[in-house]
């Protein structure tokens, strides 16, 4: 089966990592009921500054 990048896949392999991790990708987004838009457009949250006050 060749790859999406036209290479070769790694002997023994059978599928190049790029096509193993969409797969992978692919696996986890729909057991965890994610789109797409929703990974990309996830963003951390902000930082917060200082010190915590003390309790």
């Amino acid at each position: 089966m060749p790859s999406r990048s036209g290479v070769p896949p790694p002997h023994g392999w059978g599928s190049s990592p790029a096509d193993i991790y969409a797969s992978f990708l692919a696996e986890t987004t729909n057991r965890l009921h994610l789109t797409d838009e929703a990974l990309t457009s996830w963003r951390p949250p902000k930082a917060t500054r200082g010190r915590k006050a003390k309790a």
